[in-house]
């Protein structure tokens, strides 16, 4: 018995973009979900441009295409991200290309952080007929926009982590308990598109109380917050005295850092 096997040729990476996106079985993953191109992730000071960006249960897919050589410096700085981005979701870095050299695959091979995948249904052919010129598939995936959020996070925080969970495709919900049983659950509104936050204080590992919300945070406003968090230290004494509690202080300095605007954030963080 033979069976037909699809082939394909394209013109150049942007239109292997389109065929991908459109066959995303293609690259032989299970349960893979494409939701969208040309994904832009600030991580490490720097802001990168994914060529495709998938997401399942369990991981989000960092995809680079590749249809001729690739240059030391791109794996050099692909393993660098594979290795040190963190977010509320382990995220993947792929490689993804035709069928390439045996050289350049084990030139790939060295960099073990990143998945190659090598495609043989697929074939570059710079002959064929040149695309027309077509619209960006945003990405459409909400979670996403809460990966870009935690890459201007600084990393240390990440320790404090607890965890996430999506509620009823109304809000995507992310844990963080510092030391001092004060903690965040950090939200995005996925209907009306904003960041908040809640100031809770943890009573248990998993009950908390809500001491504060605050809305439509501004990205470049969670490190100065969480800092001013994870610095408090509860204290029993101000509170038997029945005068301003510490927490009701923090609550102010948070308030304070709420209508803090763009120019003084910037001019805090270039000039500390």
């Amino acid at each position: 018995m033979h069976f037909w096997k699809e082939e394909y040729e394209f013109y150049n990476e942007r239109d292997m973009q389109l065929l991908l996106l459109q066959r995303s079985y293609l690259i032989n993953h299970p349960e893979f979900k494409m939701c969208g191109e040309e994904f832009y992730l600030y991580h490490n000071g720097n802001s990168k441009k994914w060529d495709l960006v998938a997401i399942n249960e369990t991981f989000i897919y960092l995809i680079e295409l590749k249809v001729k050589r690739v240059e030391r410096e791109e794996l050099i700085r692909m393993e660098l991200i594979a290795d040190k981005i963190r977010s509320y979701k382990p995220v993947k870095v792929l490689l993804v290309t035709p069928i390439i050299s045996v050289k350049q695959k084990e030139n790939i091979s060295q960099y073990k952080k990143i998945q190659h995948i090598e495609i043989g249904e697929i074939e570059h052919n710079p002959n064929m007929p040149k695309p027309a010129q077509r619209k960006e598939i945003q990405v459409k995936n909400q979670e996403l926009k809460m990966l870009q959020l935690m890459q201007f996070l600084d990393y240390d925080y990440f320790n404090y982590y607890r965890g996430y969970k999506i509620i009823e495709n109304y809000y995507i919900c992310l844990k963080f308990k510092f030391n001092n049983n004060l903690g965040i659950i950090l939200r995005y509104d996925i209907q009306n598109d904003f960041f908040e936050y809640e100031l809770v204080k943890y009573i248990t590992q998993i009950y908390t109380q809500t001491l504060k919300t605050f809305y439509k945070i501004y990205y470049m406003k969670l490190n100065m917050i969480f800092k001013k968090i994870s610095y408090y230290v509860d204290s029993k004494k101000s509170e038997r005295l029945g005068i301003a509690t510490e927490v009701d202080e923090l609550i102010e300095e948070l308030a304070k850092i709420e209508n803090i605007g763009r120019c003084d954030i910037l001019r805090e963080f270039y000039f500390k």
